[in-house]
């Protein structure tokens, strides 16, 4: 519809205008007349849809005293001992994320966030726009990404003051209501909840990772590709080492499916026990000649090729953000270990790199660069 409109608006205006000169040159007096009527016209469709909004707005905007509605706001934080200027920005609970074309967590919350800036002038510490960039996008993302991540944006935060929270009863991820547990209950007003969230909320745990690892480092078994604390050898560690590509994440390889569907692992698993929990996880490209991420599906099958167990990981819903790609996982019980597991990318430019499949009570190290530089349990160490 959009396509079609814009075309037949570029070629009546050429028409017009073409007509137009044409006419002009021999009577400007019905020149005139019908240019005066194309106008009138066109005005005349603006000036009607100008007032249908219009109306619609003035009704909307009548439901809410704006001043009452802020002071209600403002009087709340000051019953609580708080003002507007002990926070710097809204943080709202679950998370929107809407604009960039590679994830877009939406939210129930969104309309309370922003009336609440509205009202304090403070900003929203995530967006709802037209077009957010990429990069500015995964950065507000790692917010609610694995403690394990270093969390780039808080570099841009002015101060240390605390975020204010809001949370309306909504379904919260894992790590959301994680994040959220670290808030600071407040208040609430008009069905939704204020809470004072500290900037250490979002620490992470790269410096302690670091050291565990240079103090354990003898604990810790060497393999082909990786190190790890399974002495038992269940880990299946894929680096795609084999198949360079100028955008990998780690190291020098990825898979690259291309158009077509990848199958990334499809056997059984090494020296498996019946029913051990495993973690799966790979890294999923951002391509920028297509929106959204592929999706990768995780499926146990029995020795009758029966699927037992499907799970899908798409990048869409993840917050685990690192330069152009996205980090998706899902936790698997092995229910016999004769199953198969078998790990499919789906979706055209698909691109993955550094699937690990490791028992949950182990520890993986792949991508080993020095004591301060590796990949722990598939999370980047920096």
């Amino acid at each position: 519809n959009w396509i079609f409109y814009f075309n037949a608006s570029i070629f009546s205006s050429l028409f017009i205008y073409r007509y137009f000169t044409s006419l002009v040159s021999r009577n400007k007096i019905i020149a005139y007349g019908f240019i005066t009527s194309v106008y009138a016209i066109w005005f005349i469709d603006v000036n009607m849809v100008s007032n249908r909004y219009h109306k619609l707005l003035t009704d909307n905007n009548a439901m809410v005293n704006e001043s009452v509605e802020r002071q209600k706001l403002i009087d709340a934080l000051s019953k609580v001992g708080k003002s507007v200027s002990d926070y710097q920005t809204i943080f709202p609970m679950p998370l929107f994320l809407n604009g960039s074309e590679r994830i877009g967590p939406e939210s129930d919350v969104l309309y309370d966030a922003m009336k609440a800036s509205f009202y304090t002038g403070l900003p929203i510490s995530c967006g709802m726009m037209s077009r957010t960039s990429q990069e500015q996008t995964f950065e507000m993302a790692r917010l609610l990404a694995d403690d394990i991540m270093y969390k780039d944006i808080l570099r841009l935060y002015k101060n240390d003051k605390p975020l204010l929270m809001l949370y309306n009863d909504g379904n919260l991820k894992p790590q959301e209501r994680k994040i959220m547990e670290r808030g600071k209950y407040l208040f609430r007003e008009n069905d939704v909840n204020f809470y004072e969230l500290p900037l250490s909320a979002f620490a992470d745990k790269q410096d302690s990772i670091k050291n565990d690892f240079r103090e354990n480092k003898s604990r810790y078994f060497s393999k082909a590709n990786y190190l790890t604390t399974d002495s038992n050898n269940r880990t299946v560690v894929l680096d795609f080492e084999n198949e360079p590509v100028s955008y990998a994440l780690f190291g020098n390889g990825a898979r690259n499916a291309g158009n077509d569907n990848g199958t990334l692992y499809n056997s059984t698993l090494p020296n498996a026990l019946d029913n051990d929990n495993y973690e799966i996880s790979v890294w999923v490209y951002a391509d920028e000649r297509r929106a959204a991420f592929p999706v990768v599906f995780v499926a146990q099958t029995d020795a009758e090729g029966n699927t037992i167990t499907q799970y899908e990981l798409n990048g869409q819903r993840s917050y685990n953000a690192f330069e152009k790609w996205m980090r998706v996982e899902t936790d698997v019980k092995l229910l016999k270990r004769s199953n198969k597991i078998c790990v499919t990318g789906y979706g055209a430019y698909g691109s993955y790199d550094n699937l690990v499949i490791r028992p949950k009570s182990e520890t993986v190290i792949s991508d080993y660069q020095n004591d301060s530089t590796f990949v722990f349990n598939n999370f980047p160490v920096r």
